[in-house]
């Protein structure tokens, strides 16, 4: 493909994507607004906090002699309150005594000697070995112990004058010991440890500790006595070792420069990044939805053959996703750089520029990894409840690295780069950093000192977004290429195909008779193909096409071979599930045949699938339709796609809107079309863009007659110029245009030919097909027939039709016959009947059926379901409480083969709870459990790199040399030094430039200041250790130049194992409650949103439920008893965890259990208000999102709020379930630490005697779960109304959209006062259209519903009255009154949109009505509507079944739910799926049953539990004529049991049959009730169709065709004159091109005589096929039941008038 080609693919996708996004305006304000949306809680933070200024802090030198004495007097102090309070020692209050060891060496008893002088009013103790001292320390609670290294000392030297005589190996190492706590409290929490397994502090920010006002840091060093004993122990061996004397080492802190102080980086420091993450989630959902759902519609596979490639394809989305998240930015950058207080933004010392790259850089990185999250999917809901999870797991490794910055978590840090989510945080936490420490100017690094130098940086982090992408995009490609197959994907099998086009060869027609498998004998078991001249041409060629779905199942398709003739219509016909769609399917390029090969306009469609496809127009559904799109739009894209420029497309538009009548709605969007102007939008996107070949699937089945008019117009205006293959069961669609007739039964051709073809092959007699009447006695209609046919075989008697097949071999007895039943009609009953030669009904019962000629007659199966449904051994219905429990054990088993069907999802769940704990308990894993410190070696190998300072105060060779040295050290260690030039030697650099100070504290470990007299070591206070490191450097330097060059003294603090109940995890800036509250809130949140939505069955199923006698709060306690039980196992399971984690040295069962409340409740109000959001939204999508902004909006406060006391938190976000949980939460380990800490003595001692209850943690208060000083009972209280409110309001809603009965407005009672006094109410009335009025028996009807008693409707079925609907301004029903009586069917006639699917829902409660009343059997709908409820039943006409159910688990939970034990539904429902024909798909779901399946499966459901009342509105259409009758035949069956049906969609036959009344709506009114005594008028209606081809004329001995034949003329004329000349009283009722009719009146001939005379001469008419019908439908039934309609461009309107 060029360059070009390409970018217009690219372009004509780009904007069918954006001009989808823009018709959906409330979801592209979302997309775009909703980063911004969420950083307004930053904003207004960022107007409440004000900035305040911070002056020049300058520390002065420290003094460690003042600090060492303080300690000293503290520890005394201590000490005599131990004695008064009789008290042991304790790590605390310890003995003034220093430990040394090894005591054999003298050297190092000459240290400690002169030590002695440095560290006074201390005691001096020597061990034998560092073991033995160590232990003595942890027993009798010594101050601390120094443990020297004597490897490389020998035991005795000789000293003179303090200093040593002899030569001494140039290497002095030691360890100081301390316990693990600090004594030093008095500003920091009780039990404070020396955190020697961090190099930066994880618990406190960088803020407090610039700003901590102590000159020797957070760690006291100095305070502790470290620094003294570590300056005392190595200066003094340098004195016993230096020959001569060495300058003074004093310790100073680094200056603090002066700047604005901004309080709200405090909370921004880890909400910016949230905010900025959770923002952008959002888009990323819709984003996700959108890709999944277009992936979803065949349309996308199409584009795809098209050469429209999966590349193009995400490249088209990218653009897209990432366009709106630009432009999102920008909103979001105006609202970061915006100085909302004080000249002061959210990130204000950061330039826009770097702020926008980071945006889009991320924005880039984050949309791939959407796109590539949704190339995995194709269920949108399940898409986006995955890419949430993930979206909020790629967030938690930043907690992790946040709370554990060391170089163990290099590898982590390294992994999480392939995270954007994570990345993003770390840049923003760098962002936030830089903003701490720096002022106006901008470096692209934020806090980076030595250990941590591989922080991520701007420019770095943009980098790794860029490769995130990239791999994000690969993968995603890839994956789109695999599951489409379009380069050898699963989806793709590797078929052998010839090596080019024209090596598809076939053999001789004759071939064809050829059998495809093994067949049973019969009538079916042979081929007959009807040959056809050798010069016709091929336009589809098939051969031995195979496809098989599973390994195991039956093939869909079995050795398939048919050709397809060019500029012809072909109707492929064949029972419900036999392979049509497959086939058209694999036709069009959307499914991959298992084997056989398939040539479309002499393309193979496996190699050349472009080229084949191109050749294509499609209408198989709703799936290739743009629910977004215009209708304009959608034919235009059509268009485009294949080629047309635009102004073509524009001239297709306005051609096929006219032909189909679709200009009105030429600006409509897709999805508000109703299912008919989407069919017909279907069919002109077919016939669009010029297709030679037209594949159409049965979207007409639900269509009236004219809708079908239109299109068999633009069928029979097209055909010439192209090749049409058309599905479809309806027989007189395939009369009226086939060309060419094709069979199959069970993924096999049966039969093939033009339709004389078949019917001179198959077809056998006439059928006499009489209408019954109330009256009707068959056994003399038996007799009379007799009388006349010997061998009288009944074809079929269903309902009021009763059809007998005459034989020709009788046919000289055919006009005493009907002379005969002319004359005995009235006496029969008989109000009707017809003559007919054979039709494509009864061919099609012999090949298309599923059992082919084994199939029963539908009678035997009814006998056979009978000896079920009728079996007195089955239990019958259970009643009361009884009922009650199976409803309950039912309901709750349905929520359970739902979850079963869930398992990944759940799987992917659990990975997300068990990797959240971990990032919870990351410290744990990587320290382990009850942790202890590690050694810390002040040497400078534990840094990666190091910057420091040198400056020299005097040019004596000494400072020079120390320089040198000093330099020399850090070079070895990767150490970057900086040399400082003072201008004025008198005063420290530090103290001269105040510039170099604003970024000293930022990247600087340490610095020197060197002179002869003093060195000053500088320290930085953000780092821990900074202070003995600096310390240990400057006595190497100092060693080097003054003892030895190669000298070095190396120190370490060696902590104790912790003495106290503290410390038992290891510290983070946020506590394991707060912590563990975001991470579970996260994954909760999301989880039982998405599954509790996910169990939720889709609308129409739940009304089936109901329809079952389900009570409401029967169904709610189910729902919400399977949840609980979930909920239960999923808050056991994180308990077992948490107990994993902190055990098993601190269990506490009553935390145990709090935290399992805790866990219950809050999933429990997720729960509930996922009922609510997903019963009040009508896509369970946007409820999902909306639960998932709420939660996050309680998570993102919660996290910026929580802090380090109870204080901190706010009741006022209490309404946030989420902030609750966490606020809770964090309460409970906050009690539950310090109430443990409190156990240990030493601790209690310390908070009572010490602090006097003035410290944390304070144990003179009681730590208690129920106290009223910590809010937890108001907190909960707040949980169990999360619970309550959300149900209640779930309840109500359920109530009164599917379970109450109400009127809205006041029409109701108007409506009550006008039917008593208004005298005009039973009067003919204008409707809508003004030029209809209301017939008498609509006026009848009406009086007599008025009149009803309350006895007599209770002996109705049904009784509405004043039925009233209105949508806003749109009328759509206007004052129905009808009455349904017991075992009556009904069939509801009218065109599409008159408002029959409205009136079906009013009745059976799925939309509320706008006035009027109704009662079923008596029962008033607004009073008693669950018991009407138990006694209807209802099929739609959109199946909305789960789609995760088997037809057999839907039926079996549905049979139960109408009260029949398990035996007898079972039994039931086996019987009608073999009745119905559906049992192949049986035990398979329902997501891979065909439509007519569907169907079926439907009708079963309707008529579980013999309803009285069953209103089908789908049914029968789209079902095969032999499910027809099978349908009809147990109608009957339950008629006779006391049934009553309400059709909505029967043919004009079909009313015939069932029918005795069939109401007319027209614009939502009745127009005549139509009772079968009123419906007919007297007179004949004859029927001829003519043969396509025109035999020649012969001549005949006749006179009357002397005239005809002298002069040439059309069949249709000849057959007009022919009529003239016959019957001069006959009036053409209708003109076809293939057919015409004529209206006879019944005194000018009789049936005989119209017979014999059309029989007689019916080869030189040249006609096919002909109908003569006696009493013909008469009034406003005309458009409606006569069959010429369907041929009309218009409806027949005239013949109503």
């Amino acid at each position: 493909m060029s360059i070009r080609n390409y970018l217009e693919r690219l372009t004509l996708l780009t904007w069918k994507l954006h001009k989808t996004q823009w018709n959906r305006k409330l979801e592209l304000l979302w997309v775009l607004l909703s980063p911004t949306l969420l950083l307004i809680i930053a904003v207004v933070m960022r107007v409440q906090i004000d900035v305040s200024p911070r002056f020049n802090h300058l520390y002065d030198p420290i003094d460690l002699d003042q600090c060492w004495s303080d300690l000293v007097e503290t520890l005394t102090e201590r000490d005599q309150i131990r004695k008064r309070a009789n008290f042991s020692h304790n790590v605390y209050v310890p003995q003034l005594v220093i430990a040394w060891a090894p005591m054999e060496y003298n050297l190092f008893d000459k240290i400690m000697e002169l030590a002695q002088a440095d560290l006074p009013k201390m005691t001096f103790k020597q061990y034998a070995t560092c073991e033995e001292m160590i232990d003595a320390m942890m027993e009798e609670s010594l101050f601390s112990g120094v443990c020297f290294d004597g490897s490389m000392t020998e035991k005795s030297y000789k000293f003179r004058d303090d200093r040593i005589d002899d030569t001494v190996i140039p290497h002095f190492n030691y360890s100081i010991i301390f316990p693990s706590e600090l004594r030093d409290f008095k500003d920091s929490y009780l039990g404070n440890n020396w955190k020697t397994i961090y190099k930066d502090d994880p618990k406190t920010s960088i803020v407090r500790r610039l700003n901590n006002p102590h000159s020797d840091g957070d760690i006291c060093y100095v305070r502790e006595g470290f620094i003294k004993m570590q300056k005392a122990i190595s200066e003094n061996f340098l004195k016993i070792t230096c020959k001569t004397k060495f300058p003074k080492l004093v310790l100073r802190r680094f200056p603090v420069d002066g700047r604005v102080q901004d309080p709200l980086l405090n909370y921004i420091n880890r909400g910016l990044p949230l905010l900025i993450v959770i923002g952008y989630m959002f888009p990323a959902q819709i984003l996700v939805w959108q890709i999944v759902q277009d992936k979803h519609q065949q349309m996308r596979q199409l584009l795809i053959n098209m050469n429209i490639s999966n590349v193009i394809h995400f490249s088209a989305w990218f653009c897209k996703g990432l366009l709106y998240n630009l432009i999102s930015t920008l909103f979001l950058l105006v609202a970061i750089k915006v100085q909302w207080n004080n000249a002061h933004g959210l990130l204000t010392q950061t330039p826009w520029y770097i702020v926008l790259l980071v945006l889009v850089m991320y924005n880039v990185a984050s949309t791939s990894f959407s796109l590539m999250m949704a190339s995995f999917f194709r269920n949108n809901a399940l898409a986006i409840r995955v890419l949430t999870i993930f979206w909020l797991l790629t967030y938690m490794p930043f907690f992790v690295l946040w709370n554990n910055r060391e170089q163990a978590m290099r590898v982590i840090r390294y992994l999480s780069y392939a995270l954007p989510n994570t990345v993003v945080a770390l840049i923003c936490e760098g962002l936030i950093e830089r903003e701490v420490i720096f002022d106006k100017e901008w470096v692209d690094q934020g806090y980076s000192l030595n250990y941590v130098g591989h922080r991520i940086t701007v420019f770095s982090g943009a980098y790794i977004f860029l490769f995130d992408a990239i791999a994000f995009s690969a993968i995603g490609i890839y994956m789109d290429v695999w599951n489409t197959g379009e380069s050898g994907g699963t989806r793709k099998r590797r078929i052998p195909v010839p090596a080019h086009s024209g090596d598809f060869t076939f053999q001789e027609r004759d071939d064809s008779f050829m059998p495809q498998s093994s067949q049973t004998p019969g009538i079916k078991a042979t081929k007959i193909y009807e040959v056809e001249p050798a010069h016709r041409r091929f336009k589809i060629k098939i051969k031995k096409l195979c496809k098989r779905y599973t390994a195991n199942s039956r093939g869909a398709l079995n050795s398939f071979t048919w050709n397809v003739y060019e500029n012809e219509v072909t109707v492929l016909m064949g029972h419900n599930g036999c392979g049509k769609t497959t086939l058209l399917k694999i036709l069009a390029g959307l499914l991959e045949p298992t084997r056989g090969l398939v040539m479309v306009a002499d393309y193979n469609i496996q190699t050349e699938r472009q080229e084949a496809t191109m050749q294509l127009g499609l209408a198989l559904g709703d799936n290739f339709l743009e629910p977004d799109f215009t209708v304009s739009d959608q034919i235009r894209f059509i268009c485009l796609v294949k080629g047309a420029s635009w102004s073509t497309a524009t001239e297709e538009i306005n051609l096929f809107t006219q032909r189909l009548q679709l200009e009105t709605i030429k600006q409509n969007k897709v999805k508000s079309l109703t299912a008919q102007q989407r069919n017909l939008l279907s069919i002109a996107c077919a016939f669009a863009g010029g297709s030679p070949i037209i594949l159409i699937d049965d979207v007409h089945c639900d269509l009236d007659l004219h809708t079908q008019s239109l299109i068999c117009g633009l069928i029979n205006e097209e055909k010439f110029r192209r090749t049409i293959i058309l599905v479809s069961n309806s027989t007189a669609l395939a009369n009226h245009l086939a060309d060419r007739l094709a069979i199959m039964s069970n993924g096999e051709l049966k039969c093939t030919g033009t339709k004389p073809f078949l019917r001179n092959m198959y077809g056998h007699g006439f059928r006499l097909t009489l209408v019954k009447g109330k009256e009707f006695d068959f056994d003399e209609l038996n007799n009379l027939l007799g009388k006349y046919l010997p061998s009288l075989t009944m074809e079929s008697n269903i309902g009021h039709k009763v059809t007998f097949v005459l034989e020709n071999k009788y046919e000289d007895k055919f006009s005493d016959l009907f002379d005969e039943l002319e004359e005995e009609m009235q006496n029969l009953d008989i109000v009707s009947f017809r003559l007919r030669d054979t039709s494509l009904d009864e061919i099609f019962l012999r090949f298309g059926s599923e059992e082919g000629d084994l199939t029963p007659d539908p009678a035997t199966l009814i006998e056979d379901y009978k000896l079920i449904a009728e079996d007195p051994d089955l239990d019958g219905q259970v009643t009361g409480h009884a009922l009650v429990a199976v409803h309950l054990r039912t309901l709750l088993f349905m929520r359970w083969v739902i979850d079963k069907r869930q398992i990944p999802i759940q799987i992917i769940c659990l990975v997300a709870l068990l990797i959240a704990t971990a990032c919870t308990f990351s410290a744990v894993l990587i320290y382990g459990k009850n942790y202890q410190l590690k050694p810390l070696s002040f040497n400078l190998t534990e840094f990666d790199y190091i910057d420091a300072f040198v400056e020299i105060l005097s040019e004596d060779i000494d400072v020079l040399e120390m320089q040198e040295f000093f330099t020399e050290l850090l070079f070895w260690y990767d150490g970057h030094v900086k040399i400082l030039e003072t201008e004025d030697v008198t005063d420290f650099y530090l103290m001269q430039h105040h510039d170099f100070n604003k970024m000293i504290n930022f990247r600087f470990m340490f610095g020197a200041s060197l002179s002869g007299e003093t060195i000053t070591v500088w320290f930085n206070n953000i780092p821990l250790h900074a202070a003995p490191f600096g310390l240990n450097l400057l006595h190497n330097v100092v060693a080097r130049r003054y003892f030895h060059e190669e000298a070095s003294i190396d120190v370490s603090l060696v902590p104790l194992h912790f003495q106290t109940a503290v410390n038992t995890l290891p510290q983070s800036p946020l506590s394991l409650g707060s912590l563990m509250a975001i991470n579970l809130s996260f994954i909760l949140g999301t989880m039982w949103a998405g599954l509790a939505i996910s169990t939720m069955l889709e609308r129409t199923f739940k009304k089936q439920q109901y329809l079952a006698g389900v009570k409401l709060h029967i169904y709610a306690l189910a729902l919400l008893s399977f949840d609980i039980l979930r909920i239960v196992a999923i808050s056991f399971f994180i308990i077992v965890i948490t107990i994993f984690y902190t055990g098993p040295s601190k269990h506490d069962y009553e935390l145990y259990c709090w935290l399992f409340l805790l866990l219950l409740m809050t999933s429990l109000s997720i729960v509930a208000l996922s009922y609510f959001l997903y019963a009040l939204f009508k896509e369970p999508n946007y409820a999902f999102i909306l639960i998932c902004l709420y939660n996050l909006l309680g998570i993102i406060i919660f996290t910026i709020s929580v802090g380090e006391e109870i204080t901190d938190m706010n009741d006022i976000y209490q309404p946030f379930i989420q902030y609750t949980f966490g606020e809770i939460f964090y309460k409970i380990f906050y009690l539950f630490d310090y109430k443990w800490m409190c156990r240990d003595e030493s601790l209690e001692f310390v908070s009572k005697e010490l602090l006097n209850c003035e410290g944390i943690p304070n144990c003179c208060t009681h730590y208690d779960y129920y106290s009223k000083d910590y809010g937890m009972m108001f907190d909960m209280i707040m949980l169990c109304l999360g619970i309550v409110v959300p149900l209640l309001l779930f309840i109500l809603q359920e109530h009164f959209t599917l379970m109450s009965y109400g009127c809205r407005g006041s029409r109701t009672k108007s409506s009550e006062k006008r039917s008593k006094y208004d005298p005009n109410r039973h009067r003919p009335h204008v409707v809508q259209n003004p030029n209809f009025f209301a017939d008498e028996s609509v006026l009848n009807e009406r009086r007599r519903v008025d009149s009803l008693t309350e006895e007599e409707r209770a002996e109705m079925t049904m009784v509405c009255q004043d039925l009233g609907k209105r949508y806003r301004r749109k009328t759509i029903l206007i004052r129905i009154d009808l009455c349904v009586e017991k075992s009556e069917c009904i069939g509801l006639m009218g065109y599409n949109d008159t408002g029959k699917t409205t009136l079906v829902k009013l009745l059976v409660g799925d939309t509320m009505m706008s006035h009027g009343k109704l009662w079923i059997a008596g029962y008033s709908m607004e009073k008693e509507r669950t018991k009407c409820y138990s006694i209807m039943g209802y099929c739609s006409q959109i199946q909305g079944f789960p789609a995760k159910f088997t037809p057999r688990e839907l039926m079996v939970i549905h049979a139960r739910l109408h009260g029949l034990t398990n035996k007898a539904s079972i039994l039931i429902c086996e019987g009608l799926a073999h009745l119905l024909g559906f049992f192949q798909c049986y035990r398979q779901l329902i997501s891979l049953c065909s439509t007519g399946q569907h169907r079926r499966i439907g009708f079963a459901l309707a008529i579980l539990g013999d309803p009285v009342f069953i209103c089908i509105d789908g049914p029968p259409g789209g079902i095969d004529p032999n499910g027809k009758r099978i349908l009809y035949s147990l109608t009957a069956y339950l008629q006779q049991r006391g049934s009553s049906f309400l059709y909505t969609n029967l043919s004009s036959s079909d009313a015939e049959r069932m029918c005795q009344r069939t109401p007319v709506l027209c614009d939502g009114q009745l127009w005549t009730i139509g009772t079968q005594d009123k419906r007919y008028r007297p007179g004949y209606l004859l029927e001829v169709r003519f043969k396509r081809k025109i035999n020649m004329d012969i001549t005949t001995a006749r006179n009357t065709w002397d005239r005809i034949n002298q002069f040439p003329v059309s069949p249709h004329n000849k057959f007009i004159l022919f009529m003239q000349l016959k019957f001069p009283e006959a009036t053409l009722h209708h003109l076809e091109e293939e057919s015409v009719s004529f209206m006879l009146p019944s005194n000018s001939t009789n049936f005989s005589e119209i017979f014999q005379t059309i029989r007689r001469d019916t080869f030189e008419l040249n006609i096919e096929d002909f109908y003569i019908t006696r009493n013909v439908v008469s009034g406003m039934h005309v458009d409606l039941f006569d069959r010429l309609a369907l041929r009309s461009a218009r409806p027949t309107t005239t013949s109503v008038l």
